[in-house]
């Protein structure tokens, strides 16, 4: 929605394909990387924010994956440490390499972000202060129905926005290269 708002209709479905110079940057719109243009400092400043974002969270998230997996052993005999760093640094690989070696890895994640992500931000918040609200006799005044719906109505924007343009990204994808898309089937026989 912000990069509809910055950017207008030629917003690429990845937003830092929309910051660079005109006509714009490589692979962005059949842009070339001959003709593509410089790269702006916010986008370069938006790119490191996003890098270290996933530094701290995909550590964090790992961290409760492995605890949890942790937490299943008892406490007079714990998992022991080589299994232990066994099972980190192959849960870490295994990822790794499925990122990697998928075609369309990036797309599909986009779609599912867009599927699970939406509903998680703006519609469980929404369902869980209803939910108390109605618990405990919670009065709802117009304003806050005013609020709720205006949060809901973003939501739904964000969820059918986000869902096209992902859909639309892997389409364009597949359109790009359907040598993958065959090679995937061939591997699966």
């Amino acid at each position: 929605a912000f990069g509809f708002w910055g950017f207008g209709a030629g917003v690429a479905g990845n937003v830092n394909l929309s910051m660079c110079d005109d006509p714009g940057c490589p692979g962005q719109h059949g842009v070339t990387t001959e003709e593509g243009g410089s790269k702006w400092i916010s986008g370069v400043a938006l790119a490191i924010a996003v890098i270290a974002n996933l530094a701290v969270t995909v550590p964090l998230i790992l961290n409760c994956l492995f605890k949890s997996v942790e937490a299943d052993y008892p406490a007079d005999k714990p998992m022991k440490r080589w299994p232990n760093a066994l099972m980190r640094a192959g849960t870490v690989l295994f990822s790794s390499a499925v990122g990697l070696c998928l075609p369309f890895f990036i797309h599909i994640v986009a779609i599912i972000s867009s599927a699970l992500g939406v509903p998680i931000i703006f519609f469980l918040p929404l369902m869980i202060s209803w939910k108390v609200g109605r618990l405990y006799n919670l009065p709802r005044g117009l304003g806050k129905l005013a609020i709720d719906a205006g949060v809901l109505l973003v939501g739904l924007l964000a969820l059918c926005v986000g869902l096209s343009e992902a859909i639309s990204d892997l389409m364009a994808a597949i359109h790009e290269q359907p040598e993958a898309v065959h090679m995937l089937s061939r591997s699966s026989l």
